[in-house]
Formats: structure tokens, C-alpha cells, sequence
């Protein structure tokens, strides 16, 4: 009897350690899944960021009022330039 529990408690152990190895092995392909899509989001925004710079190059002035199209207009004024104006008020 003592040797049939020992016997089913080895299979336990040898399924759970193939599980436990299992779940390691997801784990590493979802890290590796999310690394790559933040690099991924990484270099788009390099991306942005270089045309902005080369935008504001070939523009001049303040690069969020030329992305906007407002330079110039004078409808952003003293401290509401902090603040990009809303969809609904163009």
C-alpha cells in the first residue's frame, strides 16, 4: 500500500514539474511578446518625434502650434498656450 502512494505521489510530482515547466515556457514567450511590442511602440514614436523635429526645422516656431495648424493665428494666447484647444472649438 505504502509503495502504490509512494509510486502516485512520484507521477503527482513529475506532472506538476511538467506543468510548472510548461507555465515558465509561456510566461517567457509572453514576455517576449510584450518586450517586443513596446519596442515596436519605441521606435514609431522616434519616428514622430524625428519628423516633428525636421517639421519644426523647415517651419520654425513652436512644433505643437505647426502639428496643430494654429501658428500664427493668434487663437492661443498667453496661458491657455499651455493647454491644446478642444475638437469642438475649431
Amino acid at each position: 500500500m505504502s509503495v502504490r502512494a509512494i509510486r502516485q505521489l512520484e507521477r503527482i510530482e513529475a506532472s506538476l514539474g511538467t506543468e510548472r515547466s510548461a507555465r515558465v515556457d509561456d510566461l517567457g514567450l509572453l514576455v517576449d511578446l510584450i518586450s517586443t511590442g513596446w519596442r515596436t511602440v519605441d521606435e514609431r514614436l522616434a519616428r514622430i518625434e524625428e519628423l516633428l523635429c525636421l517639421l519644426e526645422e523647415q517651419q520654425g516656431g513652436d512644433e505643437r502650434l505647426d502639428v496643430l495648424g494654429l501658428a500664427g493665428t493668434g487663437r492661443l494666447a498667453g496661458a491657455e498656450q499651455d493647454e491644446l484647444p478642444r475638437a469642438d472649438a475649431a
